[in-house]
């Protein structure tokens, strides 16, 4: 029998206690305080259902059936995500999976993804709370413990999320195609360009890498440049990815020459798909 073992790179938080979560907390997609409940980034039905291999530095931590991590609520779990967005997570899925089944040529190479694009990156940004649990010198348990502290991404995407807004503030959507098995989430992180030489300029918000697109949530007021990958256009139903131009996977995760990256001061976890096979 083949098992999947899938190797993720995450930034930002202890992994063992983000899987282990708490019994009840507060919600972090809604920000009600009840029981909670695992959420599976990406969703089960976009091939998280294998083994997870986390590799931090020489010890290894295996999560059996995919990454997931106790800390929203059945509602949000359920409702929200499993029986609304998380399907037009896995349309997209679908859709670049058939494609790179069928052996088709494309002309231009760009697959237009048809989507309800609204729902797909409340979900992306939705799996993102669910992950970006992290607050300076307490742990996952006593930041769920505490109710939604505000932030950035906060502040401007929650009520996008839950469907209370029809688009996100003050920040723009970016998006390019990412066909790795490697998750990798940063909730604040600035990138800077050219930072020896004085006059660099920098990409400034959050970011999750999860196949088959990576999203960059980025702050327009405080950048002064734009992360690679297309602006999301929020009033169309189309996604436009370019399958043959692929961007290297740990893009923006470390500088390039005279660059700067900030990360958020936690774990770094790095990893790669492997296969494993057993009787």
């Amino acid at each position: 029998m083949k098992h999947t073992q899938i190797q993720f790179s995450a930034v930002n938080f202890n992994v063992k206690a983000l899987k282990n979560g708490a019994e009840k907390g507060y919600c972090r997609i809604c920000g009600k305080y009840g029981d909670l409940t695992d959420d599976h980034v990406p969703p089960k039905s976009c091939g998280n259902k294998g083994r997870t291999v986390f590799s931090i530095g020489e010890n290894k931590l295996i999560i059996q059936n995919g990454f997931h991590c106790r800390t929203i609520c059945s509602n949000c779990n359920n409702e929200l995500l499993g029986c609304n967005l998380d399907k037009e997570y896995k349309k997209v899925y679908d859709q670049i999976r058939n494609f790179k089944k069928s052996g088709l040529y494309l002309p231009r190479n760009i697959l237009e993804i048809d989507v309800d694009i609204k729902k797909f990156f409340r979900g992306i940004i939705a799996h993102f709370f669910s992950v970006a649990v992290y607050e300076k010198d307490l742990t996952i348990q006593q930041v769920l413990e505490q109710p939604i502290q505000k932030d950035f991404i906060s502040e401007n995407c929650r009520a996008f999320v839950l469907g209370d807004e029809e688009n996100p503030k003050n920040v723009d959507l970016y998006y390019w195609y990412y066909p790795f098995s490697n998750i990798y989430v940063n909730p604040f992180m600035g990138y800077y360009t050219d930072f020896l030489a004085g006059n660099g300029k920098i990409i400034y918000g959050a970011m999750i890498k999860c196949s088959p697109l990576a999203v960059f949530i980025l702050d327009k007021k405080a950048s002064t440049a734009n992360p690679p990958g297309l602006k999301a256009d929020l009033n169309t139903n189309i996604l436009f990815l370019n399958m043959n131009s692929i961007l290297d996977k740990e893009i923006l995760e470390h500088p390039t020459e005279n660059g700067c990256v900030l990360l958020s001061p936690n774990n770094i976890v790095d990893g790669k798909k492997t296969n494993d096979y057993q009787k």
